[in-house]
């Protein structure tokens, strides 16, 4: 097998692990128009907060919040994530174990020595990833993770959503909760089979940083219409789609009705759970809420 240098779980906690879970977006929605912010009216009438469309990892350049988010945050008691951030480190180092491939094993012992070779080539040489980062410590992760650890490395300053508005929240001094645990969304992932976690893996090719540039582009327009029309040409999702956004949003829903009920609440998940007839903004109308984009 050779030998691997395997990161500490907790070096990879600290450096992705976040970023791993998050970066699970789902690639299906509907047409929603511009806009990544909603205001929630309960079916009585009552204003209860809002709803915003999140993008986990963006380029630090591209990153941006308007006005109108922030003072639609102000106005909020909650923050609501699709998990809360403020996990134990106990925890952690638990968890970020769980993302290596289990038996001490990495890729190459589970593919062809063609396979993992055609693989290797499309991460080190097609997309200019680090070949002893591959080897040593990539090929040790499960690939259900891989692509989104990957991708922290490729893009090089980045935030993320959530970080950055669990910073606001504190200085706002909000309370923060998650509609799901970090439990919760791990066995999500346990269900997908290693068999079909590199079946997807295999489909990775040298256009991954173009389609996810035009993704983008369309969420920095604030465009779930063309957000939806690129999603729809990934063919990989399959089943997994819809374990992560479809199932979700059917749990949420009910969630987020009582939460925002409770105070106002500003909600912040994935953009593309709110798009499409099964998509939270949907959803909730056909519970009988106003949902409004706020432009």
């Amino acid at each position: 097998m050779g030998r691997y240098f395997c990161p500490s779980p907790n070096e990879i906690m600290k450096r992705h692990f976040t970023s791993a879970i998050l970066l699970l977006l789902p690639f299906l929605a509907s047409a929603q128009g511009k806009s990544l912010l909603w205001k929630l009216t309960a079916p009585e009438g009552k204003e209860c907060g809002y709803l915003f469309g999140t993008m986990h990892l963006i380029p630090e350049e591209r990153y941006f919040f308007t006005p109108a988010m922030t003072d639609a945050l102000k106005k909020c008691g909650m923050l609501v994530l699709e998990t809360d951030l403020d996990v134990p480190m106990g925890k952690q180092l638990e968890l970020a174990q769980k993302m290596l491939i289990p038996d001490s094993k990495g890729l190459a012992d589970l593919m062809s020595a063609e396979e993992y070779a055609r693989l290797k080539a499309v991460f080190v040489d097609s997309l200019g990833l680090k070949e002893s980062k591959f080897t040593k410590q990539y090929s040790r992760i499960k690939p259900v993770f891989m692509t989104g650890l990957v991708m922290t490395d490729l893009l090089g300053k980045v935030k993320m959503y959530e970080h950055e508005l669990s910073g606001m929240a504190k200085k706002n001094k909000m309370s923060t909760a998650g509609l799901e645990t970090i439990d919760e969304q791990m066995a999500i992932m346990d269900s997908y089979s290693m068999a079909d976690q590199i079946k997807d893996l295999q489909s990775t090719d040298s256009r991954m940083m173009g389609e996810f540039n035009r993704l983008l582009d369309a969420y920095v327009a604030q465009d779930l219409d063309v957000m939806r029309q690129l999603s729809e040409e990934d063919l990989s999702m399959g089943d997994l789609e819809a374990r992560f956004l479809v199932e979700r949003n059917r749990r949420w829903v009910s969630k987020i009705g009582e939460m925002a009920q409770k105070q106002p609440t500003f909600f912040a998940v994935g953009a593309l759970h709110l798009a499409g007839p099964e998509g939270l903004v949907e959803a909730l109308r056909a519970n009988g809420w106003k949902v409004e984009a706020v432009n």
